[in-house]
């Protein structure tokens, strides 16, 4: 583990290493399965074109929310910047069909 101090730049709490207050908020996230699609799209833009407060916890932790919210596997591969926009369209598509219903 780091011994060197920093300030979380999302929390401005005093960390070594990620930052436990920006992960137990990703923790406490509404469950997925209780959204909207229009609710997961906004909350899958916030991630992958947002201010980068998940760059304060583990992949590993995102990578799962990501899982979540598209309701179904994420290869990380998915996750650079081509396939993010593939993701987007996905729940903008799916968004749509149940708007029209």
């Amino acid at each position: 583990m780091n011994d060197a101090t920093r300030t979380c730049h999302w929390c401005g709490q005093t960390v070594t290493d990620w930052c436990a207050n920006c992960q137990q908020e990703l923790a406490q996230r509404c469950d997925p399965i209780l959204m909207t699609a229009r609710q997961r799209l906004i909350e899958l833009r916030w991630f992958l074109e947002g201010d980068g407060q998940y760059t304060e916890v583990p992949f590993g932790d995102i990578h799962q929310r990501i899982e979540a919210l598209m309701q179904r596997p994420v290869w990380t591969h998915e996750l650079g910047t081509n396939g993010a926009k593939h993701l987007v369209t996905e729940l903008e598509q799916e968004a749509r069909n149940v708007a029209i219903g």
